[in-house]
């Protein structure tokens, strides 16, 4: 949902703990203040969003790699949006005047 947080994770394993690599369609990813990736000593690696926006839609890659070879995992993010409503009647509201 648009300007909600998400996370991605993935786990992986193998002799040798694998280094990952996140890449946003194709290209390495920058992180920054809204793009963090945290791994954890079980192998999982995870991508969050803070406060998701339409750029962020997109296939994510993390790809794993250590001494013996290397794998990858992706899946796409897609952003729902919420079309804007009129919550209140504004026929209510007008004033016809001469």
């Amino acid at each position: 949902m648009f300007g909600q947080d998400t996370q991605i994770l993935w786990k992986f394993s193998g002799i040798g703990k694998p280094r990952v690599t996140w890449f946003f369609n194709g290209q390495p990813l920058s992180t920054n203040d809204r793009l963090r990736v945290t791994e954890i000593d079980d192998g999982t690696s995870i991508l969050s969003i803070r406060q998701t926006e339409l750029g962020d839609q997109g296939v994510y890659t993390a790809r794993a790699i250590n001494a013996f070879g290397e794998t990858e995992a992706q899946t796409t993010l897609k952003i729902d949006c919420i079309k804007p409503v009129i919550n209140t009647n504004l026929n209510t509201a007008l004033k016809v005047t001469k």
